[in-house]
């Protein structure tokens, strides 16, 4: 992966470290494999995730790049946010406490559209500055049959 949980805790995005690691991994693991990797190719991605040292400043940004790092905490906190739900044996559930309150689905919409458009941008000048090829075949632009700007 080339972002991990530390990283994606330590960001500056309004994120709770008592959140569970491990839905943390899965977030990063399926933004990486099903956003990212498609758009870099999936060498590209090899590569740089068996190689980091030689793409310093695409994973990290420079002043002229966000870098991927940036790219991916947007988008990792876009899935979390849309995807708050909560299986349990009973039914689904949305976790709150007794000191939490909700946003409008409304608002959260659109705060989970700006990182994932933002993350969007940043992935798209990351496949310039790399010169990643052009896929041969569409790439994944769906969740659950909705575009993904839509969201």
């Amino acid at each position: 992966m080339i972002l991990d949980t530390e990283t994606f805790f330590n960001s500056g995005l309004p994120t709770s470290t008592d959140m569970s690691g491990q839905e943390v991994i899965f977030a990063i693991k399926t933004v990486e494999q099903y956003y990212v990797k498609p758009r870099l190719g999936a060498e590209l991605y090899a590569d740089i995730v068996d190689n980091t040292d030689n793409y310093t400043e695409a994973i990290n940004g420079s002043n002229t790049i966000a870098g991927l790092k940036t790219a991916i905490e947007h988008l990792v906190y876009a899935y979390l946010l849309w995807d708050r739900t909560r299986l349990t044996r009973y039914t689904t559930v949305v976790k709150n406490d007794e000191h939490s309150t909700e946003p409008n689905s409304a608002d959260l919409f659109q705060i989970c559209k700006a990182h994932w458009e933002i993350g969007e941008a940043f992935i798209q000048e990351v496949c310039k500055f790399l010169q990643a090829p052009e896929p041969e075949y569409p790439l994944p632009n769906l969740i659950f049959g909705e575009l993904m700007l839509g969201l």
